[in-house]
């Protein structure tokens, strides 16, 4: 494996999700900025679409199992050259260091149990989410109607009392009863599996975020931009969020939330998988039927030429 990452024909990918990632890998490895194991596939096949020939493609994962599913899609998709990390990197570790050799993976290892990462190398490679102290220790936020997973320095965690916000630090203190009034109907399941990049986490969102590695490769590789976290995005005002997206009819669902949408607006449609998209939107259906205009609190579903993935940002550009 340390010979195939020396290779300068080899193309190393990180196969795990963001928050994985984010705390240690291999340092010459293109690491997706993706939230699930299922956006991981087609976002890494885009990247790498000029190189199914010419470059070998070595993945790997935590324990191997991620790896033998993707391995078996990239074949079927037409890459001839695929090679994994067989154990993943727990049997990497053990082997490095029952032979004494040299680890080329860096930082921690992100595990799922209580420990949340196994440390490896020395290196810190993160930083925490709330005040930008290198730091690589995930915590769960203590308020129970959170949970949301990010990285938390001492310091912070003394001062936020365990939590990833100010309201979540008041909720906590709040008598129990009064907790479960707040959360009772709540569904904050998709903001928990963001992993650490919830509009509360505020030096986390002022920060770039790295979808491609530095490397060198030929061919026309896209790197898409970074989100945006307020109200507007360059030229762009924001409209909502989208709520689905129907693969065989190519179909996106938003919830307009402000604003208007009109029939012949540029959009813009931004997430850290989709990148940066942007279409003249010729026609729309509004609450099931057509329209030329969609107003705050409309459900819009639009004819795509990309995938959108839920809670992708939707924009208007700004007439000039």
């Amino acid at each position: 494996f340390n010979k195939l990452l020396d290779d300068p024909d080899t193309i190393v990918v990180d196969i795990r999700n963001h928050y994985e990632s984010e705390i240690g890998y291999f340092t010459t490895a293109i690491r997706p900025d993706v939230d699930t194991f299922r956006d991981s596939l087609p976002f890494i096949e885009n990247q790498l679409a000029a190189h199914k020939s010419d470059k070998k493609l070595l993945m790997y994962c935590t324990g191997g199992i991620r790896c033998e599913k993707a391995s078996a899609y990239f074949k079927h998709r037409g890459f001839e050259n695929v090679y994994q990390l067989e154990g993943g990197i727990i049997e990497y570790t053990r082997q490095v260091k029952a032979g004494g050799l040299e680890s080329k993976f860096i930082g921690k290892n992100f595990v799922f149990d209580q420990r949340l990462g196994e440390r490896i190398t020395n290196d810190i490679v993160s930083k925490c989410h709330q005040c930008g102290t290198p730091c690589d220790n995930h915590t769960n936020c203590l308020n129970d109607g959170c949970h949301l997973l990010f990285i938390q320095c001492d310091a912070c965690k003394a001062k936020n009392d365990n939590c990833c916000s100010t309201q979540c630090q008041k909720t906590i203190h709040l008598p129990l009863n009064e907790q479960v009034r707040l959360r009772r109907d709540l569904n904050d399941s998709n903001k928990i599996f963001k992993k650490g990049k919830s509009d509360t986490l505020l030096f986390k969102n002022q920060s770039k975020i790295v979808h491609i590695s530095n490397i060198a490769l030929t061919g026309n590789v896209k790197k898409t931009q970074p989100t945006g976290q307020s109200g507007s995005v360059g030229v762009g005002i924001f409209l909502g969020r989208a709520t689905h997206f129907f693969t065989k009819a190519n179909i996106g669902q938003f919830e307009i939330t402000k604003n208007e949408l009109h029939v012949g607006d540029t959009i813009i449609v931004k997430g850290p998988t989709t990148g940066h998209q942007e279409m003249k939107l010729l026609e729309m259906i509004v609450s099931h039927q057509p329209s030329i205009t969609a107003h705050a609190g409309d459900i819009v579903t639009i004819k795509l030429p990309f995938r959108v993935r839920r809670s992708d940002k939707l924009y208007k550009t700004k007439k000039v």
